[in-house]
This record gives structure tokens, sequence and C-alpha cells, in this order.
């Protein structure tokens, strides 16, 4: 297969789910995203490292592989599929590391438990009462959704206080997707809680 001629069949069977084409892909822009995700290392705190993002990156390019469409052009099509991967690669660089800086300032979303109310001193007996009643509510709201691949994400996003990031990765979808899904839950806990 010549590099230049045949990139578009190459693309198009990757797209198709054609497992080695989507090897000889990935190995063609190895590199490349390897590249970029460098520019990245410096603004990364101490847990996370170019690697993550190189996971990510690819992540969110296989799954959304098969929406992209090039050119019939080979050359064409390569630019354009290397343009979209290094914006994929900027993208997911940049999401990762406001998510870690927001977190490192203590903002962002912060875990909940719905085990133990916080028992403040100054708190009334019956203000904890009504805590609890609200906390067993919104268990029950939350056991309700309707998917329960929503459920995990919204306990992973909202108790275990993962970024969005490492829901979709944990989840297999893509941050657009967790996002959507945890738009749509919020929407429904409203709705069963009476906003």
């Amino acid at each position: 297969m010549s590099s230049e001629t045949d990139f578009c069949k190459l693309l198009s069977d990757a797209q198709a789910g054609d497992q080695p084409s989507i090897e000889r892909l990935m190995l063609r822009y190895r590199s490349a995203v390897a590249n970029e995700t460098r520019k990245f290392v410096g603004s990364l705190n101490s847990d996370l490292s170019a690697g993550d993002i190189e996971q990510e990156t690819w992540i969110r390019v296989w799954t959304r592989l098969p929406g992209f469409s090039g050119s019939d052009d080979d050359e064409a099509c390569q630019r354009m599929f290397a343009s979209w991967l290094k914006t994929t690669t900027h993208r997911v660089g940049l999401s990762i590391i406001e998510a870690s800086r927001a977190k490192k300032r203590g903002g962002g979303v912060q875990p909940m438990s719905l085990e133990d109310p916080i028992r403040d001193s100054a708190k009334s007996p019956s203000s904890i009462v009504r805590a609890d009643e609200e906390r067993t509510q919104l268990f029950d709201a939350i056991r309700a959704i309707d998917s329960d691949e929503t459920a995990e994400i919204v306990q992973l996003h909202y108790f275990e206080g993962l970024p969005i990031a490492q829901v979709a990765t944990r989840t297999g979808l893509n941050t657009n997707q967790v996002r959507y899904r945890l738009g749509q839950a919020l929407k429904s806990l409203g709705r069963q809680l009476g906003d």
C-alpha cells in the first residue's frame, strides 16, 4: 500500500471498523500525537502525564472516527485528518489541564456523600433530620434514573469527584456524551425532586 495514494481507503476501512486498518492508522500517527501531547507536560500536575492526554486523545479519535469526513483526494484527506487529529489532541490536553487546575484550586465538582450527613454542632436536630431526608430523596431519585449507565456517570462525577474526561474513559463514552447525559440526569433529578 503506497502511503500517498491509498490513505483514503485506509481511513475508510478504519472508519468501517477494520482492525488492521485502525492499527495502521494509529501507528502512522502515533508520533504526531505523542509530539503534540508533550507540549502540555509543563502544565500537568504530578499525577498526570503526556500519556494520559495521549490515551484520552486516542479514545476520542476512535469514538469519533466514523464521523470524520475527509476528501476524495488522498493528499487533501491526509492533511485534513492530520489537522483534525492535532486539534483533537489539543482540545483533550486543554480539557485535562483545566480539570486538573480546577481540582488544585478546589473548584470543579467536589465529591458528595449520601451515607454520612455532615453533623455540625451548630445545626439543630430538625435541620439534620431534614438533610437526611433530602439525601434519601436524592439517592432514590438517582436510582430511578432510566439508564444504569447514566446513574453511574452521576455517581462517578458528583459523588466520586472524577472530571468529565475520566468519567468518559471509565464509561467508554466521549466527553460530549458524558456532558449530555449529566445534563439530562440533572433535568430528570430536578423534575423528580421538584427543582
